[in-house]
């Protein structure tokens, strides 16, 4: 009987970890000609702090950039992200990090991880689109998935112990 409420638990929490390192993302929308800011996003660690328990945390280091929303405010983008060019037929094309963009007159040309080069004009262009990581979101995600594991888990004990 305790064998299959400790199986369940160690699911329980590998589950927890796995979620939790999963972050709340949105798309923000920018104008086309923004895109090429993000040549040459970046995220990488850069050292570690040592903890009083002998554990390290990483010190990361992302680039920042700053990006035009369509309606004139600016967005901050931090970090390697990818982006979805939405042509006005509907076909939404999304481009994985690393992202190289360029513009000139008349188009817009990217090339992600996923995909080689394309070009799109830009008058066929509903909207592009950048991701952006919400902190707060992930932080508030994370969170109640602790919560709801601690209750599962205490509930489990419990039982274990009647």
């Amino acid at each position: 009987m305790k064998m299959i409420y400790c199986k369940q638990l160690i699911i329980l929490l590998i589950c927890a970890v796995g979620l939790s390192a999963t972050g709340c993302y949105t798309y923000e929308a920018v104008k086309p000609t923004e895109l090429p800011k993000l040549n040459g996003s970046y995220e990488k660690t850069v050292g570690s702090t040592y903890n009083p328990n002998n554990t390290s945390t990483p010190i990361v280091e992302r680039s920042v950039v700053h990006l035009e929303r369509v309606d004139g405010r600016m967005v901050e983008i931090s970090g390697p992200m990818d982006a979805r060019v939405t042509r006005k037929s509907g076909e939404a094309i999304v481009i994985e990090h690393p992202i190289v963009a360029r513009t000139n007159a008349v188009s817009l040309f990217v090339k992600g991880g996923n995909i080689a080069e394309q070009e799109f004009l830009l008058q066929d262009i509903e909207k592009v689109e950048v991701e952006k990581l919400q902190g707060t979101r992930t932080g508030l995600a994370v969170l109640m998935l602790t919560l709801g594991v601690a209750a599962i888990t205490m509930g489990v004990v419990s039982t274990t112990r009647e």
